[in-house]
């Protein structure tokens, strides 16, 4: 080989090797930021924010602040700029459409300002990527999130602001899906989408609960988790019917009601044998009172009124724990006591007081409450959404703008 072509051999292969070296570099970087970026947000890919965001809003962390010390306080910053969600409480039960309205009241709106933050990072720029302006004029914006997925598994802290001159000048949370296990006054059912429930069964729960104080809303929450209403739900741990009472639950019911039968064959069989005698009818209402729907919903509800007598009296260590909590009735009122009876209604109420024994006010957080954890989230959406007045029916995009 003459010179001069070993030359351009040489040349050759260094264009080769830096092409080469350039891919490998691209593709390392493509990995490296894919695996900083962790799982996608629930509003698209986190690389593109880890790209594109930046967190340095110099009162981003006292607004923070004021929305978590504040559990009622929906917004923090200037009272010209609003922000609005429909549904205005999230949904961890199932996909759904969210709608998020920006208004003013004075002066005229730009979108590059609106910033998104999921768990406390800034998610704006996929945000903005997967989700596009269906309405928008001087004084509103409206973003539409097509299937939104929430998992009740997963923490969800949502906040969305509106920033000026790299400030924010307001921050709403999207808030959480609330649910009390009481009420004052007697709630009805709105809709029990996506089940298909008849009427008289909704009226029959109604009745139930308002007789014992109880919200039908997260009686009927509780039945969509444990059974998805089919009375003849057998679980892995031989929980049966619409309430999925165990047998060491069923002891609590029984006291009061002793004239009931359970099928003893039931705790002597095996899963799958018990799951076939049930579905074939060999075991039946005639057999064990959790199969007859009027008595699964009496008798979940005075296991409940067991469970809430339980964390009454465990009063003291709940104010331990959470000393903002003055008196057995504002406790009663609290969310929290609804988190407990349905932690302790999934898990069993020793397991979750021995968690909230070692942990205070992390409990929910506990590896042995992982199960627990994914209920409440589930039960209290379906709570929350079952009781919400559903007459606005389905938004168009054109009708957004009168949210």
């Amino acid at each position: 080989m003459n010179a001069s072509k070993k030359q351009t051999f040489i040349n050759y292969m260094a264009r080769a090797l830096t092409r080469a070296c350039f891919s490998a570099l691209l593709l390392g970087a493509t990995v490296l930021l894919s695996s900083c970026a962790g799982p996608m947000n629930p509003f698209g890919s986190d690389t593109l924010s880890l790209i594109n965001d930046r967190d340095d809003f110099e009162n981003l962390q006292a607004f923070t602040k004021i929305l978590d010390e504040h559990i009622n306080f929906d917004n923090v910053g200037t009272s010209t700029i609003g922000i609005e969600f429909f549904p205005k409480k999230q949904n961890r039960h199932s996909i759904y459409d969210l709608y998020v309205k920006i208004n003013s009241t004075r002066g005229k709106l730009n979108p590059d300002n609106i910033v998104i933050f999921w768990n406390g990072k800034n998610v704006t720029s996929s945000f903005k990527h997967n989700n596009k302006v269906i309405f928008q004029d001087e004084k509103n914006i409206i973003y539409k999130i097509n299937r939104l997925s929430l998992p009740a598994r997963l923490t969800t802290d949502i906040k969305v602001g509106y920033q000026y001159r790299g400030e924010i000048r307001s921050l709403y949370r999207y808030e959480e899906p609330s649910c009390r296990q009481a009420s004052k006054e007697k709630i009805k059912i709105s809709s029990t989408d996506p089940f298909n429930v008849k009427d008289s069964f909704i009226e029959l729960v109604e009745k139930e609960a308002n007789k014992e104080k109880t919200n039908p809303s997260m009686l009927l929450g509780l039945i969509a988790q444990e059974s998805g209403f089919n009375y003849r739900s057998v679980s892995s741990a031989k929980a049966i019917g619409l309430t999925q009472v165990t047998d060491a639950a069923s002891q609590h019911v029984i006291k009061k009601h002793d004239k009931w039968k359970v099928d003893k064959r039931i705790e002597k069989l095996p899963y799958g044998v018990v799951k076939f005698l049930v579905r074939t009818g060999k075991i039946n209402y005639k057999n064990d009172w959790r199969l007859n729907k009027k008595k699964s919903v009496i008798g979940g509800l005075e296991y409940i009124n067991y469970l809430k007598k339980y964390w009454r009296g465990n009063f003291d260590l709940i104010q331990k724990s959470y000393p903002k909590i003055k008196t057995v009735k504002s406790f009663e009122k609290s969310q929290l006591f609804t988190d407990l009876i349905l932690a302790s209604y999934n898990s069993g109420p020793f397991r979750v007081k021995s968690q909230l024994i070692k942990l205070s006010t992390n409990w929910r957080q506990s590896d042995r409450l992982k199960e627990a954890k994914n209920y409440i989230n589930k039960v209290n959406s379906y709570c929350y959404h079952f009781s919400q007045n559903q007459e606005q029916g389905e938004i168009h995009e054109d009708q957004a703008v009168n949210l």
